[in-house]
């Protein structure tokens, strides 16, 4: 049976279940108010981007390679405008969504530094960059929220994309879960990214993209055979190392500086101009072709030119690098005017002349700047010790710069020579020049150059041949060479020499190897017999397909050019044509290139030489200085 509930009882109970009521409903009206009053204070205050910084930091994965290039990085992140009113409705200022937005592209920007994809990474004021990579991420809640990131590269010299990857990931709807996602999502699409642009880099779809004023690993690999073989004594496999160095990448300064340097070592002031020059029109800023400029007018006698080249002669004896953003000292010359000084290697330069110095150009323009014989301060930091050490300023133009005594007394020889020519002493002149040819071999094209100028212009044109064709393997600039090659091929014309059984034997074992494909072979059994027979035209074209195949565009695109102009009727012109284009597309060098690989259709050979044909351009003739 139920128990009976007597009617007080019931009434008592009522009166408590009222006051509980009121109670809550009071409790409920307290939290409603200080919600509202919390979410008020909220709006009002802006939480700072460095604060969302350190909450959304993540672990960058590292590149698997890295790209001997400079990059510039730009990153925006942006918030779809259904995304901006949830932060509105949560009552942020617009100062907070734009900290929001700030942190997060510069947490990208970050991880793409500390990823090591690029050698160089170019501060945001820097104008000399390889690429530009432009990071473009938006947070969007079409129903879930989502996060969608686009990077383009950019070629900054013609402000063209290159490449564009876009990445998307869902973050779900748990607000509890989006931090881990947001970071989870941005570490896994960046990463992604770089791993598809190193791969495109590494398969040559933007090789053509980083700037010709940087050497490729081919260019490094022939100034380094040059530095050795002149430290050996082996002059002649110097200046062939130099030659190449140019003509792998014709757009890059450093051949051109260390080419110019050699021909100081051997005595030729002029041609050491002529070859800096070249490069200085495309480079007018650049500091070592000025230097070398000066130093070959300071060797010619004029040290008004020298000075100004050289932007002042004072010398102190150091050599100084960037280190920790720093000036330092690298190394000083023994008993030079910094040594004696005081001041040694690892030291760190804080201010030249009371002026605070920041980079190298500014350190050496202020010591260059000092007259001889006057005395300037040095301040240094050496570990926690700052001291300031008084330097008597040396001379630029006093510096003894080494040559090689036996080219000089050839170069000495060859102008010698030139004089005698103005007097029209020929036979005379030729002995000049001769003799000097002969006394270094393949050191002064230039005289074997005029010896065939005169024997050609006295009807003797195969032993004018013998010098063209010597001449032809020692000149650094193109010019130079192809003025030198029109020769050679009016001599042939006229005289209808045929090809050398020994050079027509390597271009058909060229052909057997490229067929095998072994490139870097056919290459050699090529070059080696044009090196013989400049004027066995076939070769050029088999060269060039053998380059391509071997991913030398730049090559490729000069030796076909020379069998076009050696054979501009020849019955496969049109497919020449049209491999150029491509080349030249590759290369980025067209008008909307995107430089991606064509591959090639295969390594098309003729079996026997083609028939030369007459060039359009005649030199002038003149004796080289």
């Amino acid at each position: 049976m139920k128990e009976a509930v007597y009617p007080e009882d019931h009434q008592e109970d009522s009166r408590n279940d009222r006051q509980v009521e009121v109670m809550i409903t009071k409790n409920l009206m307290k939290g409603f108010f200080l919600s509202i009053l919390i979410a008020t204070l909220w709006g009002c205050i802006t939480i700072p981007s460095r604060q969302y910084k350190s909450s959304m930091k993540f672990d960058t994965i590292q590149s698997q390679g890295s790209i001997d290039a400079t990059a510039r990085i730009q990153a925006t992140h942006t918030l779809a405008p259904e995304v901006v009113t949830i932060w509105k409705n949560w009552m942020n200022t617009d100062q907070t969504i734009a900290n929001w937005q700030k942190a997060i592209a510069e947490l990208e920007t970050e991880d793409m530094v500390k990823s090591g994809l690029f050698a160089r990474i170019a501060g945001n004021e820097a104008t000399d960059y390889d690429f530009l990579v432009k990071i473009d991420s938006m947070e969007s809640k079409p129903s879930e929220h989502i996060l969608k990131i686009t990077m383009q590269t950019i070629d900054p010299r013609r402000n063209e994309v290159l490449t564009t990857y876009s990445g998307e990931s869902g973050l779900g709807t748990s607000m509890t879960s989006f931090s881990s996602n947001l970071k989870e999502s941005l570490k896994r699409i960046l990463a992604d990214m770089r791993s598809k642009f190193l791969a495109d880099y590494n398969e040559g779809r933007l090789r053509a993209t980083a700037v010709a004023k940087k050497a490729s690993k081919t260019t490094i690999q022939y100034l380094k055979q040059a530095s050795a073989a002149q430290k050996e004594g082996n002059q002649a496999a110097a200046l062939s190392a130099l030659r190449s160095a140019i003509r792998s990448n014709p757009g890059y300064p450093g051949s051109y500086r260390q080419a110019s340097e050699f021909l100081l070592f051997l005595c030729d002031p002029d041609g050491s101009l002529r070859v800096a020059e070249e490069s200085l029109k495309e480079n007018p800023d650049d500091r070592g072709l000025r230097d070398v400029i000066g130093f070959a007018y300071n060797q010619k006698g004029d040290t008004a030119k020298a000075r100004e080249y050289l932007g002042g002669a004072g010398l102190v004896g150091i050599f100084l690098e960037i280190k920790e953003g720093k000036v330092n000292v690298k190394s000083l010359y023994a008993n030079g005017p910094a040594h004696k000084a005081g001041l040694q290697e690892n030291d760190t330069i804080i201010e030249v002349a009371g002026t605070p110095v920041n980079n190298l150009t500014q350190t050496v323009s202020l010591i260059r700047q000092t007259e001889q014989s006057k005395t300037i301060d040095v301040k240094i930091q050496r570990g926690q010790e700052t001291m300031v050490m008084p330097v008597t300023v040396g001379s630029l133009l006093d510096q003894k710069r080494e040559t090689y005594p036996r080219v000089c007394i050839a170069q000495r020889l060859n102008r010698e020579g030139i004089a005698l020519v103005k007097e029209q002493q020929w036979a005379a002149a030729l002995a000049k020049f001769e003799e000097a040819a002969r006394t270094t071999p393949n050191l002064i094209p230039k005289a074997d150059y005029n010896a065939a100028l005169i024997l050609e212009q006295t009807g003797r044109p195969k032993e004018a041949l013998v010098h063209y064709l010597a001449a032809l393997k020692g000149f650094l600039l193109l010019s130079d060479e192809e003025e030198v090659f029109a020769k050679i091929v009016s001599i042939v014309q006229r005289s209808n020499i045929p090809v050398p059984e020994s050079a027509d034997r390597k271009y058909r074992i060229g052909i057997l190897r490229a067929q095998q494909k072994r490139y870097k072979e056919a290459v050699q059994e090529f070059e080696s017999a044009l090196s013989e027979a400049p004027w066995l035209v076939d070769a050029y074209y088999n060269l060039g397909l053998v380059y391509d195949f071997s991913g030398d565009y730049q090559n490729a695109l000069r030796t076909l050019k020379t069998f076009m102009k050696l054979a501009p009727n020849a019955p496969n012109i049109g497919a020449v044509k049209t491999k150029m284009v491509e080349l030249e597309d590759r290369m980025g060098l067209l008008e909307g290139s995107k430089a991606g690989p064509v591959q090639p259709q295969g390594t098309e050979s003729v079996s026997q030489p083609g028939t030369v044909q007459q060039p359009q351009n005649t030199p002038a003739k003149k004796q080289r200085k």
